[in-house]
């Protein structure tokens, strides 16, 4: 099944058995393997399989260890929710759409989509460069304070008025691209220098070219970089190959999803939304099918409801 859509994955997972099948396959090549002492000769029962060493003797199945473990929801309903969250390139599903899509309740689905969420980031960082130019740029969702209404600049209010009166702070994103290549976004509380360069040296391959606009905070990449900035507040945008308008280009399809669909997502979870947003981009030139099969491999994390809140 190289090209998928909703009717397919139905119909290729009607039950859970054919969900633990596929999994099985992905997880463990057909070799069942007991996730608490790698033991590779379990025997089978009748909750998934038993593991055959003395020290052991647990029983186990392939949920165990991973984000499906303990959860009522069916297999196939998973399968389904996982599809719909990579359906869309630069946008996401919300819990409510979710809970009408697999009928369960919004709090079931918002918890499900968190689990998926921290599954797409469980990966290793990536790092950028040193051949491809990179750009860098901060974005602050929700405006600047100063082009807020003059009652909010009165309030020290920069962001989106919630319930009850109350005014949630911008959400900060530092963002790096390679050309052609991988996105990395962070969401972060201020953009000091220091900040900043932490970010890019955790993600950029040092000797690397990376082209920035003139804001001050990237002062001093060119101790470990070649930099190069064009200057937006002088009317300047692209001057050779000196510019930002591939970063630019991310923050316009990122504001656009995110108000579409998530309207005004918290700080604390905000993280976990960047990095759907940035796999999904990330894996643009891959098959639908095989980003599906990518999230599965990751599944090996459980996590309970206080790690999901924490």
């Amino acid at each position: 099944m190289k090209v998928i859509n909703t009717r397919r994955i139905i119909k290729a997972f009607p039950n859970v058995e054919s969900c633990i099948k596929h999994l099985e396959l992905l997880r463990w090549n057909n070799k069942p393997v007991c996730p608490r002492c790698n033991g590779q000769q379990p025997k089978k029962h009748s909750e998934g399989w038993k593991c055959t060493n003395k020290s052991c003797n647990r029983k186990f199945n392939v949920k165990t260890g991973t984000i499906f473990q303990n959860s009522k929801v069916p297999l196939n309903d998973w399968f389904l929710a996982i599809y719909l969250v990579i359906k869309e390139k630069t946008k996401g599903i919300s819990s409510v759409a979710l809970a009408e899509e697999i009928e369960v309740t919004q709090k079931t689905a918002w918890y499900m989509l968190q689990k998926i969420r921290i599954m797409i980031g469980n990966r290793d960082k990536w790092v950028l460069g040193p051949y491809n130019y990179v750009e860098a740029d901060e974005l602050y969702f929700g405006g600047i304070a100063r082009f807020k209404h003059n009652l909010n600049k009165e309030l020290g209010n920069t962001g989106f008025k919630r319930g009850g009166g109350h005014y949630l702070s911008n959400s900060i994103i530092l963002g790096l691209i390679e050309r052609g290549g991988k996105l990395v976004l962070k969401h972060v509380c201020n953009t000091k220098s220091k900040t900043i360069h932490k970010f890019i040296d955790d993600h950029l391959i040092r000797g690397s070219t990376i082209f920035t606009d003139g804001f001050k905070g990237y002062n001093g990449l060119n101790k470990e970089h070649y930099h190069d900035t064009i200057k937006h507040s002088e009317g300047s945008y692209v001057r050779g190959r000196v510019h930002t308008n591939t970063i630019e280009s991310v923050w316009s399809y990122l504001q656009t999803g995110f108000k579409a669909i998530y309207k005004r997502p918290s700080d604390k979870y905000f993280q976990r939304y960047l990095d759907e947003f940035s796999e999904k981009f990330n894996w643009k030139s891959i098959t639908k099918y095989d980003q599906f099969n990518l999230f599965l491999s990751r599944c090996e994390c459980y996590m309970s409801y206080l790690d999901i809140i924490k």
